[in-house]
């Protein structure tokens, strides 16, 4: 795969280079991106040394991003465009998000820069949810739980990353018959590298050599809407640990499908990590998966509900576990803009005589789109 991918760079770069003595007319700007804000509220375990002790119940968080995209096409008919996304989010360091440059063309696609990674492009990320905006049991922009002292993570998600938005090289072929395989290959773990000369390959136990690919389909079937994908992703280990501290290559592997019948939709999604971090938490190997269905009312508005559950393996033995459950709505009020709101319950128990979490969530919630 990895001789795939640099291969189609090259060629891609020698049509592009071929294509140049007569610049294109016309460039096409655009911006554009998301704002989120919610209001929610928790009762879960207080109590001395609980995850909820001396942490308010309720809370008010926001979330937003804007996207500066560019195009051009060239005489020789290829697209070459360019994405930049600055992210605001509530203690977010580092404003920028995703960023890369892209050439398209009957060839397919290819990106260069900090993006997901082709397992990542290829599944379908989630059951469909009532809230996608603000809420769900699957990845949501708000939470309204606390994690407690060596608790793993405070929600399911399908989403993580083998090595999140590093610079990589990813390739999109043509979608055939509504088929369409993506990989990609990232040199080291590290995003927004910016710097001359080559990265370190002996920081302990960080990503490198990074491969991942998929394949996505998207289509109908006898009338039912399917949208669908799965994929694999591996990476090298880098050495210079202390002696015991070295840890196995992380393997990935992910899938998920939304399946659509007039105005529901039904649907689910998986990610099985072995020898891979969660937030950060070495782990022998996880399970996460989501399901979920909604309904479309008059109006846009969407009614419906989703479980998600979460099983941790720790290295050196326990396993912790987490499942989320949420029935909410959403109704537009605009263009690109809703208004959202759930009710929720979780349950979270934690291994190695680590306190627990239980209780039930509330919220409100909108989001615009531009």
């Amino acid at each position: 795969m990895k001789r795939l991918l640099l291969g189609s760079t090259a060629l891609i770069a020698a049509g592009f280079i071929a294509g140049s003595a007569d610049a294109a007319e016309k460039i096409t700007l655009g911006v554009g991106g998301y704002y989120r804000a919610a209001f929610g509220v928790v009762n879960e375990d207080d109590d001395t040394f609980d995850a909820g002790d001396n942490r308010r119940s309720h809370d008010l968080a926001q979330d937003a991003e804007v996207h500066f995209k560019g195009s051009t096409k060239l005489d020789n008919g290829i697209e070459v465009g360019a994405r930049i996304e600055l992210e605001g989010a509530s203690g977010v360091g580092d404003p920028i998000d995703e960023r890369y440059i892209n050439f398209k063309g009957a060839f397919g696609e290819v990106r260069i820069g900090d993006d997901d990674d082709g397992r990542k492009q290829a599944t379908t990320g989630y059951a469909p949810s009532p809230t996608p905006n603000t809420f769900g049991v699957n990845s949501p922009a708000f939470t309204f739980n606390n994690a407690g002292a060596g608790h793993i993570t405070q929600s399911v998600s399908t989403f993580r990353s083998l090595e999140n938005d590093s610079a990589k090289v990813i390739y999109f072929t043509p979608a055939v018959q509504g088929f369409r395989f993506i990989g990609s290959y990232a040199p080291d773990a590290t995003q927004d590298r910016t710097g001359f000369g080559t990265s370190a390959n002996n920081n302990c136990n960080q990503s490198s050599e990074a491969l991942a690919g998929g394949v996505s389909y998207s289509g109908e079937l006898n009338g039912v809407k399917v949208n669908g994908g799965g994929g694999y992703g591996t990476a090298d280990r880098e050495d210079g640990c202390a002696p015991g501290a070295q840890l196995d290559d992380p393997e990935f592997i992910s899938a998920g499908i939304i399946l659509g019948f007039g105005a529901i939709q039904v649907g689910g999604s998986i990610l099985l990590i072995e020898d891979g971090p969660v937030l950060g938490v070495p782990m022998d190997e996880s399970t996460e998966f989501d399901i979920g269905g909604t309904y479309a009312l008059d109006g846009g508005v969407l009614v419906g509900g989703g479980w998600g559950r979460g099983e941790y393996s720790r290295m050196g033995g326990g396993e912790d576990t987490l499942n989320h459950y949420q029935a909410g709505a959403s109704m537009p009020i605009g263009p690109g803009i809703s208004v959202e709101a759930f009710v929720g319950y979780f349950n979270y128990n934690a291994a190695l005589g680590l306190a627990g979490n239980n209780g039930w969530q509330a919220g409100v919630g909108t989001g615009l789109s531009f």
